[in-house]
């Protein structure tokens, strides 16, 4: 995909998405400006440190 994307002039990608998929885009990046979403480094590796062995 990344390759694919460095071939393709600017907004083709974007041109190329459903509409499902590019509110998919959008509400992912609400979602990622909201701080109180975010969960730190440290909190991920105790929360999954029984993986993490």
């Amino acid at each position: 995909m990344i390759l694919f994307s460095r071939q393709q002039q600017p907004g083709q990608i974007w041109s190329s998405l459903s509409e499902e998929q590019i509110e998919q885009v959008l509400d992912s990046e609400v979602e990622i400006s909201k701080p109180s979403a975010w969960v730190s480094h440290e909190e991920m590796v105790k929360a999954n440190q029984q993986w993490l062995k």
